[in-house]
């Protein structure tokens, strides 16, 4: 049986240091500076997909405040987004969650930085550490249904629950107009992307997600590429990911792989690089992810091999949701969910067959 979150230690931890910091700043005073210009800050501490998602708005906000006024709070992984649209950063990791003295220097750090107003653009706010800093503006998500955020922000906006609804959302709220969660122009830019050239098909599979129940058992994939290399023989076919797990899935999938002539570049590229690999692809196939949300925001042909939760919907031309009938097949190995360890080979390339049709009647 799986332990619940509260039982887990690095949960412990982290309420424990969330309030032996509160104990220690709950009285702590600011002194605004006057004779400085004020700063804002983005409250951004989930995950890489989301961050693609929402970099158009976060560009935005740089653009109406200044990029120097203008700081995200911000994982590793997402940091090099934003700093390659010259928007400083501060770090943020699992140590200022569960280290007590890595938490308290942090809130006294952005205490101090003279910040006005505070974005809170997390979707789903799991992260408690703004409710420790004295800004005297908090513009974020109501979220889940719930309306405990109406006190922890001086204005709430409406999170229906979609993504794409919340982004459009907070657009009104701040008077901005970018282009929703198209990243076309902007990584084009910074990132020094070029349009590809007609040449060999390269079709990427993303292999894995934040969660293994997002996944799908290794059987079952390997169904799928097998079936991937039959109808497209001649066609580049490249596994993409990052981190230790995704690297463990990928070594396991190819152990009976052979004779499909893949690809491997999974935890083998930075993020730079991977972002130019899913530019340079003309169709991506992959799980509720990072890359999925990128190749998404970058108009390309994507199949999202979806699972229990629905906000993996985007409704685009270039975007084929496909789920199972719930119906499992495969051997069981503690990846996957019903719903994406239940999706055959067939639905796969449909989907794909479908988008790359699209691709021709638009392009």
């Amino acid at each position: 049986m799986k332990k619940p979150n509260w039982l887990k230690s690095t949960h412990i931890k982290a309420f424990l240091s969330h309030q032996l910091t509160y104990l220690l700043t709950r009285k702590y005073k600011v002194r605004r500076k006057s004779s400085t210009r004020n700063k804002f800050m983005v409250f951004s501490t989930d995950g890489l997909g989301d961050a693609f998602l929402k970099l158009s708005v976060i560009d935005s906000l740089a653009e109406m405040h200044g990029r120097t006024n203008l700081l995200v709070l911000t994982r590793d992984a997402s940091a090099m987004l934003y700093e390659s649209l010259s928007i400083p950063t501060l770090r943020y990791s699992d140590r200022h969650r569960t280290n007590p003295v890595s938490r308290l220097n942090l809130v006294k750090k952005i205490n101090n930085l003279n910040v006005h107003t505070l974005y809170v653009m997390d979707f789903s706010l799991t992260e408690n550490l703004v409710d420790l800093l004295h800004i005297p503006n908090k513009i974020g998500f109501t979220t889940g249904g719930q309306n405990n955020n109406h006190t922890r922000f001086t204005t709430s906006i409406a999170h229906p629950f979609y993504v794409g609804d919340a982004l459009e959302n907070f657009c009104k709220s701040t008077e901005l107009n970018p282009d929703l969660m198209d990243n076309t122009q902007l990584l084009a830019q910074f990132q020094n992307l070029t349009l590809q050239t007609a040449g060999r098909l390269k079709i990427a599979v993303a292999v894995g997600a934040s969660n293994p129940l997002k996944m799908m058992r290794l059987d079952n994939l390997r169904a799928i590429l097998t079936k991937l290399r039959a109808v497209y023989p001649d066609a580049e076919i490249v596994l993409l990911g990052s981190g230790v797990k995704e690297k463990t899935y990928a070594s396991k999938l190819l152990s009976r792989g052979y004779g499909l002539n893949l690809k491997n570049a999974v935890s083998k590229l930075n993020l730079q690089e991977l972002i130019s690999s899913v530019w340079g692809c003309d169709a991506l196939i992959g799980f509720d992810s990072a890359l999925y949300n990128l190749s998404f925001t970058l108009g390309k042909p994507t199949v999202c091999l979806a699972w229990t939760n629905a906000s993996v919907q985007h409704e685009k031309p270039w975007v084929k949701i496909v789920r199972g009938n719930r119906r499992e097949w495969g051997t069981a190995d503690g990846y996957g969910c019903p719903e994406t360890n239940s999706i055959s080979p067939q639905q796969v390339i449909d989907a794909l067959g479908d988008l790359m049709h699209v691709k021709k009647k638009f392009a």
